[in-house]
């Protein structure tokens, strides 16, 4: 099954771009915005029926598969607006499990004025996407109010997406101004070059012929967008906004961790296997010369048994070393686990936690107990 990965933006944040240069990629397949009811009028409108509707989008292939790259691809990608949560009534982490995402892509603009004002033309000009550069200029009025009331709803929607965020999954974090910096059209070598990074963090190996065809749409300076710039407030128009330090700090809080080590604390993502696969060594024993001696000897006197002076010397050693009472040697580390669990109580419908990587003694200890 490919492996899907998840683009979520805020609108006119460059998301279409960055989808479009993902996609470029061979073995990622773009499946575009899949809640928005203007491409598909049968999205539900209840959060139930969303996750069904994505599974089930994202299992066939889209209709430009076959022009494309093919189907299947190896990864799939979709992209979600931040406001679509209240309009469809999903919760990100159920929609984020449900549709088995392992990567998410998380586009923001930090001229968050500038985002709402583009939001604003395009709703009135109703041009949301095009392929042609233009050096039209659209214009304008808005309010104080309308403005604040814009700014909080775009940070309660980024709140809401990180409060309820998988924290197995380390997001990718772009930023619109970072990537199309210094760069007069959304599909030039400089672009290319800085996405290649993407790619290398998503664990695929990058791509050369990087491309989008959308291009920027009303590219005038923001005082030219808004009639009335110069009379709106000077802090309003000076606001910005940091998605990647909202997404530390909610989490942070959520966790009750130090920010500097949010982003550490989730696992890194494996690297590419090399020629071969990964081996992995899981336990490679340590086996001194003194220990050949003692068995050695414990097998020529016959000493074997567990009357024998070998387990009562360690049982002997063991309770000095942590300062015990009592230790107990076992045959086997199934034995032992089966001892450590009744002796922590542990009964029929407690949890108990086992690692991923192990063998079968573990959990049949766990079952045994």
């Amino acid at each position: 099954m490919p492996k899907n990965i998840l683009v979520i933006s805020r609108q006119r944040s460059g998301s279409t771009a960055v989808l479009e240069l993902l996609c470029s990629h061979p073995k990622i397949q773009n499946f575009g915005e899949l809640l928005n009811p203007n491409e598909d009028p049968n999205v539900p409108k209840d959060g139930e029926g969303i996750y069904d509707y994505l599974n089930k989008k994202l299992s066939q292939p889209p209709e430009l598969a076959s022009l494309s790259n093919g189907w299947p691809s190896e990864y799939c990608a979709f992209k979600i607006h931040i406001h679509e949560k209240d309009e469809q009534n999903f919760k990100w982490d159920y929609l984020i499990r449900y549709c088995k995402v392992e990567t998410i892509i998380v586009v923001w603009r930090k001229e968050i004025v500038e985002t709402i004002v583009s939001v604003e033309i395009a709703r009135i000009t109703d041009e949301w996407y095009s392929m042609k550069e233009t050096s039209k200029i659209h214009s304008v009025s808005i309010t104080e109010d309308f403005l604040k009331s814009s700014i909080n709803s775009d940070l309660k929607n980024w709140a809401d997406v990180f409060e309820s965020w998988p924290i197995e999954i380390r997001p990718i974090f772009i930023q619109y101004e970072e990537l199309f910096s210094d760069s007069n059209s959304s599909n030039n070598a400089i672009i290319a070059e800085r996405f290649q990074k993407v790619f290398q963090e998503i664990g695929i190996e990058g791509h050369e012929f990087v491309e989008c065809y959308s291009k920027k749409q009303n590219p005038a300076p923001i005082d030219q967008k808004i009639k009335n710039w110069f009379t709106l407030p000077k802090e309003l128009r000076e606001q910005k906004i940091n998605v990647p330090a909202m997404f530390e700090e909610i989490i942070s809080k959520k966790f009750g961790l130090p920010k500097e080590i949010v982003t550490s604390m989730v696992p890194d993502r494996e690297p590419l296997p090399p020629c071969g696969g990964f081996k992995y060594r899981v336990a490679e024993p340590f086996i001194p010369k003194e220990v050949f001696n003692n068995v050695n000897d414990a097998l020529k006197t016959g000493n074997i048994s567990s009357a024998s002076s070998w387990p009562k010397e360690l049982s002997n050693k063991l309770c000095s070393f942590f300062d015990s009472q009592v230790a107990i040697p076992c045959a086997n580390g199934f034995i032992a686990l089966v001892l450590a669990l009744q002796s922590s109580n542990i009964s029929q419908n407690d949890e108990v936690i086992i690692p991923s990587l192990t063998m079968i003694a573990v959990p049949n200890a766990v079952k045994f107990n």
